[in-house]
Formats: structure tokens, C-alpha cells, sequence
């Protein structure tokens, strides 16, 4: 119920500064390619992927993805200070 009875947050996700992945299952049926692209447009820098064979849980579905996707974000940033 946290997600659904809070207040919207759209306005405040281009304020996100820090390196940012947004995940979402080609068979995601929550969260449409629409909103995700939304999602990312509003976040500079951000890194959109779409995982193969995955719903709205793609880190349980497809875990090994999701860390290669991961490990890809942050390995340039490690041992960065800003």
C-alpha cells in the first residue's frame, strides 16, 4: 500500500545526480516501455535496459542480467569521490 498511497515523485527524479539504472522485463506488465523511457528522460545520464524473457521483477527472473547491467553502471565510478 506504500507505493500506492504515496504522493507522486516525477516532479523530484530529475534532481537524481548518481549514476542510475532503469531495469525494466521486455514481459513487464506493471511498467510500460512508455513509462520507463519517461522515467529515463527525466534522469541525466541515465542508463535505460530492457531485460529479455524478465516481468516486473527482473532482478529475481533474471539475475545474472541484472548484475552484468550493474557491474557495467558502477565499474567506471569505483573509487570516484564526487
Amino acid at each position: 500500500m506504500g507505493v500506492i498511497e504515496r504522493e507522486p515523485i516525477y516532479d523530484q527524479i530529475n534532481k537524481i545526480t548518481a549514476p542510475t539504472l532503469i531495469a525494466r522485463g521486455d514481459e513487464d506488465v506493471a511498467i510500460s516501455l512508455e513509462q520507463a523511457n519517461r522515467i529515463h528522460s527525466r534522469i541525466a545520464g541515465s542508463k535505460l535496459a530492457i531485460i529479455p524473457h524478465a516481468g516486473h521483477t527482473p532482478t529475481v527472473e533474471e539475475p545474472a542480467v541484472v548484475n552484468g547491467l550493474l557491474e557495467n553502471l558502477i565499474s567506471p565510478n569505483l573509487g570516484r569521490d564526487d
